[in-house]
């Protein structure tokens, strides 16, 4: 059996999965099953483009579509997701949070999406949708530019991963500068839990040797094959700035040379094979798990319309009491995780300002030596060098903080995530049994639950640049005044600041990770909220409806009850369908 009959076979039974909640009045069920229509009717196939800042990543998009429509500089931009797909006519198109839309010109993207147009996103914009005339985009492909990780603007890395779990494949672009770090190789570590393909771009080759091209993919593709399978190893070189300068100036040699055409290649030879079979497998499992919450609520309501008006009162009052007591310990649990993220919170604090005292002191030791040693420099080099080492020995110290630290912070926070995760489920699952156990009612585990895990991880970063010294006199008349002068003035005020220079990024490390707890920590009693929500507003509309019913009397109530029984009978039929199904 091909694709297309696959694909209709599919799309047929979600629409008489469609018609059947529908008719049962779910309101929580419907939409659901309309967007895995609609995401299979178009054959949508979500690419995304992933990658640390300033790998190239934006240049990358630019260089397929052959002309640079989404905007580019040298600091960290994209700040919004940004999808494209194909269209014979151009269309920049903003969704914003409130669902309104904004057709806006080309001209106008930096306003929305980039970190400078529209910092900590202040227009409130969901997401850009790009319509283009690129070939590489006509079977179905959304091709998606996301925010970077390992940004100084952590909101931009939280987006990029929150939006993980929707990609179909992915391409990571690396770069020689350098080749893959600790964050990459942790982000990919997540990536690869929700894709079946990651293609691996290493951009920017046209700064390298032939040597050293051939020395970067050889110690990359071995530092992801000790990680990932061979078939995600595979690493193809790009210089996408000659790609894009090549496309806007129409010089086919210069596309070439820059390896553009084997990346599409490989992505289309990928597409080709896979799409297809990627696509309905996906779609397969979420229509199973549609089926699940459509049989529960159909069982509910046969159970409920069949008892007694009395007896279904009293169970319903029953229920509610019950509720209120459920919703009194989530309230409980939560206060509980509350103060165990405020004491997490402080043990960062205990590890940072130890770390504080231990790097300041080093710090300063280092400089103090290095200037006793250091005899052979004019003025000028002298505070050249005693800038670069205090920064380059700042950042070391702090990369090697940070590999020591996360590690066990993330420890510490799963750790507390994952007693609440089980008592998150437990909740949940109390709430299906009541409902079971009043109306007698077969519970089937409804699997979206298991999103609330936590499976978010720290991307933080102080940059490659922490310090920031300001313009010293010395340095201005540093020729005209004697060596041993200048050396001590300069040492003596390097050692004062010291201090300074430490506690800063002391100071933002421990915002970023404050930050991202507190992140989690909402979203993760959010998510349990909305969860809880809609299944009890799944159940409250079944109750009310038999209630309803009994109250019209017993004719209509055996007319309920037979359209209930042949709704189930035919869910049945569709589940063995799918299951069946090759």
């Amino acid at each position: 059996m091909n694709f297309e009959q696959k694909k209709f076979d599919l799309l047929s039974c979600l629409r008489r999965l469609r018609s059947l909640a529908e008719e049962a009045g779910s309101s929580t069920i419907c939409p659901k099953i309309d967007a895995e229509i609609q995401k299979l009717n178009e054959e949508r196939f979500h690419l995304v483009v992933l990658g640390q800042f300033k790998r190239g990543k934006t240049t990358f998009i630019n260089a397929i579509l052959g002309e640079p429509l989404l905007p580019m500089a040298i600091v960290p931009l994209t700040s919004i997701l940004t999808l494209i797909r194909h269209s014979q006519q151009k269309q920049v198109e903003v969704i914003f949070q409130d669902n309104r839309k904004l057709v806006i010109h080309p001209s106008e993207l930096e306003e929305y999406v980039t970190e400078r147009g529209n910092p900590n996103n202040q227009r409130r914009v969901r997401y850009v949708e790009i319509r283009h005339p690129s070939e590489f985009l006509r079977e179905g492909i959304v091709l998606i530019d996301t925010p970077g990780i390992g940004s100084l603007f952590l909101h931009n890395t939280e987006t990029t991963s929150d939006f993980i779990p929707n990609i179909d494949a992915a391409i990571f672009v690396l770069s020689a500068d350098p080749p893959l770090t600790q964050t990459e190789y942790e982000f990919l570590d997540d990536v690869n839990k929700y894709v079946r393909k990651i293609f691996f771009v290493l951009n920017k080759v046209d700064m390298l040797t032939s040597n050293e091209l051939e020395e970067i993919i050889s110690y990359s593709t071995q530092t992801l094959k000790e990680k990932f399978s061979a078939h995600h190893s595979e690493i193809i070189p790009l210089s996408a700035r000659k790609a894009l300068e090549g496309k806007i100036h129409n010089n086919e040699q210069a596309v070439r040379q820059s390896c553009l055409h084997e990346v599409e290649a490989s992505i289309r030879s990928f597409l080709e094979d896979d799409k297809g079979a990627t696509l309905l497998q996906a779609s397969k499992n979420r229509t199973m798990n549609r089926i699940a919450e459509l049989r529960f609520t159909l069982d509910l309501q046969l159970k409920a319309i069949q008892s007694p008006l009395t007896t279904l009162e009293d169970k319903i009052k029953e229920f509610y009491r019950q509720i209120e007591s459920l919703k009194k310990d989530r309230e409980h649990f939560s206060y509980l995780l509350k103060g165990e993220v405020t004491s997490l919170q402080q043990w960062i604090d205990e590890q940072l300002g130890e770390f504080r005292k231990v790097a300041t002191n080093r710090l300063q030791n280092m400089l103090v030596n290095w200037a006793h040693r250091t005899t052979d420099l004019s003025n000028r080099e002298f505070l050249k060098e005693i800038e670069q080492n205090t920064s380059d020995f700042l950042i070391t110290q702090f990369e090697t903080r940070r590999a020591e630290l996360e590690p066990d912070l993330r420890k510490h926070y799963e750790n507390i995530i994952a007693e609440y995760v089980q008592k998150t489920n437990q909740l949940i699952n109390d709430l299906l049994h009541l409902s079971g156990q009043l109306f007698d009612v077969h519970v089937t585990r409804i699997s979206d639950i298991e999103r609330l895990e936590w499976k978010h991880k720290f991307y933080c970063t102080i940059g490659r640049d922490p310090l920031f010294f300001d313009i010293d006199t010395l340095k201005l008349t540093a020729r005209f005044l004697p060596a041993h002068f200048v050396r001590q003035r300069y040492l003596k005020r390097i050692l004062t600041n010291v201090e300074k220079y430490v506690d800063r990024n002391c100071g933002g490390l421990r915002y970023e990770y404050a930050y991202s707890i507190q992140e989690s920590h909402r979203k993760f009693l959010s998510e349990l909220n909305e969860k809880l929500e809609e299944i009890l507003k799944e159940i409250n509309t079944v109750l009310d409806a038999a209630v309803r019913r009994k109250q019209e009397g017993k004719s209509a109530t055996e007319v309920e009850v037979n359209a209930l029984r042949e709704r189930l009978h035919t869910l049945e039929q569709l589940e063995r369908m799918i299951s069946q199904s090759p």
